[in-house]
């Protein structure tokens, strides 16, 4: 799972290993297919002076979810189905991990720059989402928290656009959350500061690397846009076929095929290739400072089906957070759609999703790359942890095979999931932790009290807002 968060104390240890220095500079990046072309991205470039191209962090917290059940999806219901209070918490938490800042507002601040020449107020913001399926949209609490940061920072809801332009079938629904000046209620929500809009300025050609001058919405390929955050979702379309391969995923990169127009073919290059052009132009990562700041991957619900318009297949509870839309789609893919008892992931394209590194002049290994995993009880950069996390065994009866964890202070009782090799559940155990208990034994059983074959099983734990997750061999 990366780098993941095991308790309150290892997260400071991983917070001060993960404050990288920014990558050096290199010549002007090349194309999959070689050829050298003049870009808005060059290698070695630094979206923010301040924070690590590389560095993602992640929430996991079932909490930000208070209906696990839902039997429609739209933004109402989703709406219905999250706890606003606590993604708002989360996301101030995920920015001051992001930025190594010790307050909320200090984080937002670092994450968010403005053009030199211009007040927050005079700020034109756009923020870019996926309302291409009515059935697996951005959840509107996340999308309220940038907004909501931003009109902080002085920006005006009259300045800031939510938009998708080529595919937008749920883009109405939006419209009912925000206004301009941030006044009025929808369903007793309070609307949120930012016009919802189809189209900022029409469309333009602007030069994208290998593809020659394509298609892309007017205010950004002018430079007018200063700031563009990307809200994705995490969905499993372009898988295979005649919809050409993005690697088995929809996520920030491919985002933008509603800013730029879609290419649905299976000719060369692929459509993995052609969003990553898209993320290389001027129209995104141009403008000084870079013009696109903020990625997120709204990771609460996802998909793993061949259609933009299928239903979530999974509840993964997360949210994820980077600068850098190729480590940000690269780490959610090896961190929460490869793990096959959230997302199935058989079908993904591992090639392909090297590339959303190598093509920018990165690695796969590169000792930056870190995803940092948080959950809501995770200490975080200044405090102080005075107690020492309650290490916990899981071992299995009659050998020496076990998994430590280490949990929060405090930790009463927890769920212990056991899943084999395929991600199927094999066991549930509900155990109390009374006293200094430190081990707990699996009898090797399922739940209808068999025993199972050799092989390797992951054993999941919960605890409050704390998940982790180990391995255990059984000869």
């Amino acid at each position: 799972m990366g780098e993941t968060l095991r308790s309150r104390r290892s997260f400071l240890k991983t917070a001060a290993a993960s404050a990288a220095g920014l990558a050096v500079a290199g010549p002007a990046v090349k194309s999959v297919l070689g050829k050298a072309e003049a870009t808005g991205w060059t290698n070695g470039m630094a979206i923010n002076p301040n924070i690590d191209n590389l560095r993602v962090v992640c929430m996991v917290d079932n909490a930000m979810i208070t209906n696990a059940k839902l039997v429609s999806y739209s933004l109402d219901t989703y709406t219905a189905a999250t706890s606003r209070t606590q993604i708002l918490s989360n996301m101030d938490k995920m920015a001051m991990t992001l930025a190594q800042k010790t307050t909320a507002a200090d984080a937002w601040s670092t994450i968010f720059q403005k053009p030199a020449s211009k007040t927050w107020a005079q700020v034109i913001v756009a923020i870019k989402i996926n309302t291409c399926s009515t059935v697996n949209m951005a959840r509107i609490a996340v999308v309220e928290k940038v907004c909501t940061v931003l009109n902080g920072l002085g920006v005006p809801g009259a300045n800031i656009s939510i938009y998708d332009t080529t595919c937008n079938p749920g883009l109405n629904a939006y419209k009912n959350y925000f206004s301009a000046t941030g006044t009025g209620t929808y369903n007793g929500y309070t609307k949120i500061p930012g016009v919802v809009t189809d189209s900022l300025g029409g469309t333009t050609p602007t030069a994208v690397p290998n593809r020659g001058n394509v298609n892309c919405i007017t205010n950004l390929a002018n430079g007018t846009v200063d700031i563009l955050i990307n809200i994705a979702v995490n969905k499993g379309h372009m898988i295979s076929g005649s919809d050409g391969n993005t690697g088995g995923v929809t996520l920030c990169f491919k985002n933008h095929f509603g800013t730029f127009p879609p290419v649905h073919s299976s000719s060369s290059p692929t459509t993995a290739a052609i969003a990553e052009y898209y993320s290389m132009s001027n129209a995104i990562v141009g403008g000084t400072p870079p013009r696109q700041q903020l990625c997120i991957v709204d990771s609460l619900w996802a998909d793993n089906a061949l259609t933009p318009t299928a239903n979530p297949t999974s509840m993964p509870a997360r949210l994820v957070m980077g600068t850098f839309a190729g480590a940000v789609d690269y780490l959610t893919c090896l961190n929460i759609r490869k793990p096959s008892n959230l997302v199935n992931a058989t079908q993904m394209d591992w090639t392909q999703i090297d590339t959303f590194l190598t093509a920018f002049g990165y690695t796969t290994t590169d000792p930056n790359l870190k995803w940092v995993e948080i959950t809501p009880v995770s200490t975080l950069p200044g405090e102080t942890d005075s107690q020492q996390p309650r290490m916990l065994e899981v071992r299995l009866a009659g050998s020496a095979a076990m998994t430590k964890f280490a949990l929060p202070h405090g930790t009463g009782s927890l769920e212990i999931a056991i899943f084999d090799i395929r991600g199927r559940s094999i066991k549930k155990m509900f155990v109390g932790l009374q006293g200094e208990r430190t081990s707990i034994s699996w009898d090797g059983k399922n739940e209808h009290g068999q025993a199972v074959a050799s092989g390797i099983y992951e054993v999941r734990i919960s605890a409050g807002g704390h998940f982790d997750a180990g391995k255990i061999m059984i000869d």
